[in-house]
């Protein structure tokens, strides 16, 4: 029908790779690195300002890690869109949209401070930052919209979207289980109505 127009789509789009994601290994050589640290749970006279002199604080040696197989992170679209016309001036859209995103880079720390103890779990270290690109994302809708362009004085424009987002939720809980953090995104909006017109 003349009336009736249908479209759909589908791509893959891949991120680039950020080589400021790999630039803190070599400080995890003793001889290299000049970063340490030390928090106020481990030394309570610590003052965030005026900056203290803490060139006599003994910091820890701090450490970064990536997963051995990185995988580049890259999302999937894909929509199927509906459009129906009604007379000269009114049309009606219903849009199914969705995506999904694998390998999202994750900031893990594997050594924290014991609360009440001021010590690391593993006390010979400071900070060790893991960066696992373990994390998925996905969104799908269903989105309506009803308009009219200028016709005898009045458009208007109404537009409804119901929504989910998921996500991996952290900080991750088991770093040999990522699905158990799988949940609705911190982001979800799950209804959206928005309505204007003019007369």
């Amino acid at each position: 029908s003349r009336q009736t127009v249908i479209r759909a789509g589908y791509g893959i789009f891949y991120a680039n790779l950020n080589p400021s994601i790999f630039q803190d290994h070599p400080s995890n050589l003793a001889d290299v690195t000049q970063s340490r640290s030390i928090t106020s749970l481990q030394n309570p006279n610590l003052v965030g300002f005026p900056t203290p002199d803490i060139s006599g604080v003994g910091g820890k040696l701090n450490l970064t890690a990536t997963d051995k197989g990185w995988r580049m992170a890259y999302n999937q679209q894909w929509n199927l869109n509906i459009q129906q016309k009604f007379g000269e001036s009114t049309v009606l859209q219903a849009t199914y949209l969705g995506n999904r995103t694998l390998h999202l880079l994750w900031s893990q720390e594997l050594n924290p401070v014991i609360p009440g103890t001021g010590q690391r779990r593993y006390p010979a270290w400071g900070t060790i930052r893991y960066l696992p690109n373990c994390c998925d994302a996905s969104y799908n809708s269903m989105q309506v919209s009803f308009k009219r362009r200028l016709s005898h004085g009045l458009t208007f424009n109404a537009n409804y979207t119901w929504s989910h987002s998921l996500t991996h939720e952290g900080p991750l809980q088991n770093l040999n289980d990522y699905d158990a953090d799988w949940a609705s995104a911190l982001y979800d909006v799950r209804h959206m109505l928005e309505f204007d017109y003019t007369y």
